[in-house]
C-alpha cells in the first residue's frame, strides 16, 4: 500500500504496484489511447470511490445479508446466453417484472438519444 506522501495543493500521493505483465498491458493500453499513468490510476480510484461509496445503488454485496427477498440477475450488459440461462429458470411473475423493467429502460434510452 505505502506512506502516503504530501502533493501539491494539500492532495496526496499514493503509490501503485503492479506484477510485470499486469504492467505491460497497462502501458501498452496507455500507449494506444494516449494517456499518463498518473491519468488512468485516477480514473480508476475515482470510479473505485464511486462504486464504493456509501449510498450507491447499485448490487453491494451486503445486500444479502439485509434483505431475504433480494434477487441477484445478470448485469445489463452480459452475454445473451447468460441472460438467457438465467430466464429460463425464473417464474411467470419474474418474468413479467424483467419484461416491464427493460421496456422501461428502452424508453429511457430512447428518450435520452432523442428517439421517437
Amino acid at each position: 500500500m505505502g506512506r502516503p506522501r504530501k502533493y501539491r495543493e494539500g492532495k496526496e500521493q499514493v503509490a501503485l504496484y503492479l506484477e510485470p505483465d499486469e504492467l505491460k498491458v497497462f502501458d501498452d493500453i496507455r500507449w494506444r489511447e494516449h494517456k499518463e499513468r498518473a491519468e488512468l490510476a485516477r480514473l480508476a480510484v475515482l470510479e473505485y470511490l464511486k462504486n464504493h461509496a456509501e449510498g450507491n445503488t447499485t448490487f453491494r454485496l451486503d445486500k444479502w445479508n439485509e434483505d431475504e427477498n433480494f434477487k441477484a440477475i445478470p448485469t445489463i450488459s452480459s452475454r445473451s446466453e447468460i441472460w438467457y440461462n438465467h430466464l429460463k429458470d425464473c417464474s411467470e411473475q419474474e418474468l413479467t417484472e424483467i419484461m416491464i423493467q427493460t421496456t422501461r429502460i428502452n424508453q429511457q434510452c430512447k428518450t435520452i438519444k432523442g428517439i421517437k
